[in-house]
């Protein structure tokens, strides 16, 4: 059926994760024919890698592949992304991204701290204090902007 490991991989991976790398695209680039460039890219480039990616780290790989894109092609263009409804979120994105990149690679795609240290090249220890303070970050400030809420 396939022509060969790659062709495999690629396929394979593509029907089960492209609605979701897509979608991560668009919530972060709020536009879809630049979300579907990057889709395209992303996937590009995993055909160049999939070899070092083992098959139960595709997910994450895509997803942080397309983020380092969607963050490169806002940063290139001037943007700057926002986070509807979680303006608290958007400030420590700016203050710390590493903070930032922590928390959500922990609450939105739940990934455990082993994983998101791979990802980013540090230990799990280091990324346990740095979700910790980013938590914490956030609780001050949003308890400063929302004092009632």
């Amino acid at each position: 059926m396939y022509k060969n490991e790659k062709d495999r991989r690629l396929t394979e991976s593509f029907v089960k994760y492209g609605t979701v790398i897509l979608k991560h695209c668009c919530d972060y680039l709020k536009d879809k024919h630049e979300a579907e460039d990057v889709l395209q890219e992303t996937f590009y480039k995993f055909g160049e890698n999939y070899e070092k990616v083992p098959e139960e780290k595709t997910r994450t790989w895509l997803l942080v592949t397309a983020s380092h894109q969607c963050l490169d092609l806002m940063k290139k263009s001037g943007r700057k992304r926002t986070v509807v409804g979680l303006p608290v979120l958007e400030q420590l994105r700016e203050v710390n991204p590493t903070w930032y990149q922590v928390i959500v690679f922990s609450t939105v795609y739940d990934l455990d701290n082993n994983t998101i240290g791979e990802l980013l090249g540090q230990k799990p220890e280091l990324i346990s204090k740095w979700k910790s303070r980013g938590r914490a970050w956030l609780r001050k400030r949003y308890k400063e902007q929302y004092p009632n809420g």
